[in-house]
């Protein structure tokens, strides 16, 4: 799920899984500083990018908050990147 452009975003009680982005954050990546909102009681898990691997990817510091969420990411990959 790529968010960018001042977007304001708030899921809860999702399955971000199982998903190939081509090139980094395979289950949720931002664009810019400007996005806002909260990931809560969520599963993250088993996406897969290349080639910045990671569950979450931040190309700016955002205030996306993640609240209870379960992150897993796929074996012998992070779970968090910064490209």
């Amino acid at each position: 799920m790529f968010i960018d452009g001042g977007t304001n975003i708030n899921i809860n009680l999702s399955h971000i899984y199982d998903n190939i982005a081509g090139n980094r954050g395979g289950g949720v990546s931002s664009g810019s500083s400007t996005q806002t909102g909260i990931i809560q009681n969520s599963i993250i898990a088993d996406n897969s990018s290349s080639p910045y691997t990671g569950q979450i990817n931040e190309d700016a510091c955002t205030s996306v908050l993640y609240q209870n969420n379960t992150i897993t990411p796929l074996s012998g990959t992070s779970s968090l990147t910064n490209a």
